[in-house]
């Protein structure tokens, strides 16, 4: 039962993860195809794209210290659940259950890690797109 609340709760910090880096993914997005293509705002877009990439790269460092604190966290559930089995054995339906509530939340761990780096690579992928339409939009310039 505490596990599985523990599971829920680490769940639903990574599920924020992914939405934030899904909504920096859109910002980015949104962000290239509003700019005009003026030499000025060009420049301006480099600057804010950079200003974006290192948000960027401190959001991700922020996501990865809380995956670090969530595996933590999920490293001592999983001593946790192995320190009761062992008191346990003779309560055999408790351990079983266990089990069960263990595999779980590694499965939950895993569709969560998965979804985190489906969104980091969204993130990266925006983030490539926006460069090349800004290379594109000064290569219009120039001609």
């Amino acid at each position: 039962r505490h596990h599985s609340q523990t599971a829920d709760k680490l769940e639903q910090e990574i599920a924020v993860a992914s939405r934030q880096h899904s909504q920096l993914a859109e910002e980015l997005e949104q962000e290239c195809r509003a700019r005009s293509r003026s030499h000025e705002e060009r420049v301006q877009l480099e600057r804010e794209l950079r200003a974006m990439e290192e948000g960027r790269t401190s959001l991700l460092e922020r996501h990865a210290a809380q995956v670090a604190e969530l595996r933590r966290q999920l490293a001592d559930a999983h001593l946790q659940v192995e320190t009761e089995e062992r008191g346990h054995q003779q309560e055999q339906s408790s351990v079983t259950s266990l089990r069960s509530e263990l595999h779980a939340f590694r499965k939950a761990r895993e569709e969560a890690e998965a979804r985190m780096e489906a969104a980091v690579r969204v993130a990266e992928e925006a983030q490539e797109q926006c460069k090349a339409d800004a290379e594109r939009g000064y290569a219009e310039l120039r001609h």
